[in-house]
């Protein structure tokens, strides 16, 4: 009896040295907290698409934290629903905005994406981009790594704030040195090392990136565990056990505890897309990771990071006010100011959305007009509200773009005068707005509006 125990552990020490003879770097310590220290989220909700792809809205709320993280996860590369929502609409879109435009028609809003500035009616039926995505191909064939270049940093721009700050193509553990052998902290190393990546931002408030990333499986590359009670197999192999493929995971870190907002198993031979974009109140660590990749599989990664500057906000012009329905230059309700007197403009609180932070709003002070982008229409009137002439709507006219400038912020010298360019005249000239007031009529969801220096 004592003789059979004996051999079993020479056996099981062997075996042990067998299948961890490749761990060269086996003494590094693991990049991530303990099992106990990570706190796995559930997406609140998910919206599925007609190409296979699905869009998962997480809540991060926790004490002292509010923010949303939107995870895209898809299988073919020109297919994205975000990206698509990015090139489409030319600007950066809330959550909310995202939702309402890939959700299917009746589906209510969840209640963490509304806001008092956002929770409003929109002027596009819900789902309206639902159709405008690409139908799936296969993005890895002629390619030798997970996604075509070309096509990956193409649309990389609706998750960057300008260049991104991390950027890794084309790479592998076998040809890329900041993947770390992993075998001392994972159980699947029997065919070959496993490997871990890790890509950490700190102090950051928004987030954004792509990942393509393909499990390349074959008997030099074999994700495949030998089963339990398997140890010595000679001179048979030993049978096919389970499938263990690269995962990656998007994850912030909060009272000093990971927690993983979403991870991503790459099944065999098959390369999947996540792109991903998030926010929070508060500064907080981000990280991307890979886990139990083998040498040959391959990986696309990109990531952008953003901590908007906390500087104390300049008043507004005391000619400028904040709210209404309509923009309005009002040249009757004119305002006494240093310089001289000033027409009253009115700007409605949902355009200046994007100049919001932390319910403070950071409007530029010397600005010398105003370009508006996609208005419904614009009227001319006299002080008491009498239209001058017909409507002008701008729905024959998309991507319309109405401007005007004048002696106001950095142009206020004595031969500037006020200048309103078609269409809002019939030419170049300056019109004789005397007393009149124009207003503009905006879409809360479409009209975007830019200060002019």
């Amino acid at each position: 009896m004592n003789h059979n125990k004996i051999s079993f552990l020479i056996l099981a020490i062997l075996f042990t040295l067998y299948s961890c003879e490749k761990n060269e770097l086996s003494d590094q310590p693991e990049l991530t907290a303990s099992i106990d220290d990570i706190d796995d989220m559930k997406a609140a909700v998910e919206i599925k698409l007609s190409t296979g792809n699905i869009i998962s809205f997480y809540d991060l709320n926790r004490d002292g934290l509010k923010g949303v993280f939107i995870v895209e996860n898809g299988n073919c590369s020109d297919c994205s629903a975000l990206d698509n929502l990015a090139q489409s609409s030319k600007t950066k879109l809330s959550e909310q905005e995202i939702f309402w435009a890939l959700s299917e028609p009746r589906v209510s809003v969840p209640s963490f994406l509304k806001t008092s500035s956002n929770n409003k009616n929109h002027s596009k039926p819900q789902g309206w981009a639902r159709n405008i995505t690409k139908a799936p191909t296969d993005i890895s064939v002629g390619h030798t790594i997970a996604c075509y270049n070309q096509g990956f940093t193409n649309n990389i721009n609706g998750y960057s704030f300008g260049e991104p700050e991390f950027i890794a193509l084309d790479k592998s553990p076998e040809n890329y040195s900041a993947f770390a052998n992993d075998c001392n902290n994972s159980n699947f190393c029997d065919n070959g090392p496993r490997y871990r990546f890790e890509k950490r931002f700190d102090d950051v408030k928004e987030v954004g990136g792509k990942i393509c990333a393909r499990s390349v499986q074959n008997s030099s590359n074999n994700h495949n565990t030998t089963p339990n009670g398997w140890t010595l197999c000679y001179p048979s192999p030993c049978p096919v056990g389970e499938y263990h493929g690269p995962k990656i995971y998007l994850e912030y870190l909060w009272d000093n505890v990971w927690r993983t907002i979403s991870d991503t198993e790459i099944p065999a031979n098959t390369t999947r897309t996540l792109s991903f974009t998030g926010y929070s109140n508060v500064k907080i660590s981000f990280r991307l990771r890979v886990k139990d990749a083998m040498e040959k599989d391959q990986f696309d990664l990109m990531a952008d990071v953003r901590t908007p500057e906390e500087v104390e906000p300049s008043p507004l012009p005391p000619y400028v006010s904040i709210g209404g329905p309509y923009l309005i230059v009002d040249f009757n309700e004119t305002i006494d100011t240093p310089d001289g007197w000033r027409p009253q403009i009115t700007i409605p609180g949902s355009l200046v959305e994007s100049y919001i932070n932390d319910n403070i709003r950071y409007i530029p002070y010397n600005f010398c007009g105003i370009r508006i982008k996609d208005a419904d229409s614009f009227q001319w009137q006299t002080p008491t509200g009498t239209p001058l002439g017909i409507p002008f709507y701008s729905d024959s006219t998309p991507d319309q773009y109405i401007q005007f400038t004048g002696p106001i912020g950095n142009c206020n010298t004595n031969n500037v005068d006020w200048n309103f360019g078609p269409p809002l005249t019939t030419g170049l000239q300056t019109i004789n707005y005397g007393t009149n007031k124009l207003v503009i009529e905006i879409f809360e969801e479409d009209t975007k509006i830019q200060f002019l220096y």
